[in-house]
């Protein structure tokens, strides 16, 4: 499992490409702490060049982002629901962020998985009861 948030990471993780399902876990979430998603529209950056005197790195900034959600409701992990399968947009780079920063060891990994027949309340969805 990759990890994308910890109390070592600050609020926002990384930007990272969904290029597959992947089923996110949040484990020691708190009652009143949520994780959220967003996509994000990352410029490239620059890398440092091969010529004498190398240019400067540029780090990928963010240029865009808005939540990822199903049916109009942001997907989240919370203490009830520490869990969601993600699998769309493929291609496209996300990120999660804590409400609050985690201080007890709180940490949100993701791993990428092959789970069949998805129902939307696997995918986060509050719309099937």
């Amino acid at each position: 499992m990759k990890t994308l948030l910890s109390k070592d990471t600050g609020d926002v993780s990384q930007p990272f490409q969904l290029k597959s399902q992947i089923t996110v876990v949040a484990f020691g979430l708190q009652e009143d702490e949520e994780v959220t998603f967003e996509v994000v529209l990352v410029d490239s950056g620059r890398q440092a060049s091969c010529q004498c005197p190398p240019g400067q790195v540029v780090m990928p900034t963010v240029l865009h982002s808005f939540p990822l959600d199903c049916c109009g409701t942001p997907i989240k992990l919370t203490a009830e629901r520490p869990f969601v399968v993600i699998d769309a947009p493929q291609g496209f780079s996300l990120r999660a962020a804590w409400n609050v920063l985690p201080t007890d060891g709180q940490v949100v990994m993701y791993e990428e998985t092959t789970t069949p027949n998805l129902n939307a309340r696997l995918n986060g969805c509050p719309c099937e009861e």
